[in-house]
């Protein structure tokens, strides 16, 4: 009981409005070092946060393809979380790497090559045919969800 609680002051406070200052007091506030990470990325959060926001009626409404980005551990790892066919969610390691964006950081899953940006592999992983396409369709950001 104590972790749902800990669970839903998390996801209230990652869904409310927050001012500059708050956000900067925050322990889940992205580094401010890392200057071009697009606003629609979340900061690090734990996986059942992340699946619950992109369940939220307001936000991901649990629809086959909404999806959410996140920060994870250091400042070139991040994790999608995506709503798969059926209703499953899944999570994706993504790390920029010498040798490109690694899914799962495996070496055999280089899906982009490096130097592109978060949207450039999230738009090549939307694209790809294959074992690790993903249904990347709507994208639940913080002020929202927007076509992908």
């Amino acid at each position: 009981q104590q972790q749902q609680q800990q669970t839903e002051e998390l996801y209230d406070s990652l869904t409310q409005h927050q001012t500059t200052e708050q956000l900067e007091e925050s322990p889940y506030c992205a580094p401010r070092v890392i200057t071009d990470i697009p606003e629609f990325v979340y900061h690090e959060m734990p996986r059942h946060v992340a699946v619950a926001l992109i369940y939220d009626l307001d936000r991901g409404e649990g629809v086959d393809g909404f999806f959410l980005l996140r920060q994870k551990g250091g400042p070139d790892s991040f994790a999608i979380t995506v709503i798969m066919p059926h209703g499953k969610p899944m999570h994706y390691a993504l790390s920029h790497t010498v040798s490109g964006w690694l899914l799962n950081n495996n070496l055999k899953m280089v899906c982009a090559p490096q130097g592109a940006s978060l949207l450039e592999v999230l738009r090549l992983l939307a694209k790809r045919k294959g074992a690790w396409r993903m249904p990347l369709r709507m994208l639940v950001s913080k002020k929202g969800v927007c076509q992908f």
